[in-house]
C-alpha cells in the first residue's frame, strides 16, 4: 500500500456530536461550520431532510431574485447602483452564510427530534472515525 503524505490541515481532528437510535443506528455530526451548506444550500438541506429550512431559504432565494429585478428595472443614479448591488450582494452572502453556520445545529435537533439519543461528542478526523471512536468507548 503506497502512503501518500496528507497535508496537516486535512488531519486536524474536528468535533463530532454522536448520536445514536435503536432502529436508524448512529450518526456523527460535526460542529461548527459548514462548507457544504454554504456551497450547496438548499441542495444540501433537501438531502439532508432539512424541509423546513429548505422552504424558509426557497422563499428567501425567490424573494431576494424578484427584488433584485425590480431594482435593475428601476431607474436609479449611475452613482447609487454600486451601493444597492453591494447591499444585494451582502443579502445573497447572508442568505449562503447562515446556514453554513448553523446548519450542523439544525442536523442535530433534527436527529433529537426523530428519536435520536446524544451520546457525546468525540474529536475525530472524519464522521466515520468519529463513530469508531464513539463505538471503542
Amino acid at each position: 500500500m503506497i502512503h501518500l503524505p496528507i497535508p496537516s490541515i486535512y488531519r486536524n481532528p474536528r468535533k463530532y456530536n454522536i448520536f445514536e437510535h435503536p432502529e436508524q443506528g448512529r450518526q456523527a455530526v460535526k460542529q461548527g461550520f459548514s462548507w457544504p451548506a454554504f456551497f450547496l444550500g438548499i441542495i444540501w438541506m433537501s438531502v439532508k431532510g432539512l424541509w423546513k429550512f429548505f422552504g424558509i431559504w426557497l422563499a428567501l432565494i425567490l424573494v431576494m431574485m424578484f427584488v433584485e429585478n425590480a431594482v435593475k428595472s428601476m431607474e436609479i443614479d449611475a452613482w447609487l447602483k454600486p451601493f444597492v448591488n453591494f447591499a444585494i450582494l451582502t443579502v445573497y452572502m447572508g442568505i449562503m452564510l447562515y446556514p453554513a453556520l448553523k446548519g450542523n445545529e439544525w442536523r442535530g435537533r433534527k436527529l433529537l427530534e426523530k428519536g435520536f439519543v446524544w451520546k457525546g461528542t468525540v474529536e475525530a478526523t472524519s464522521p466515520a472515525s468519529a463513530l469508531a471512536v464513539r463505538q471503542e468507548t
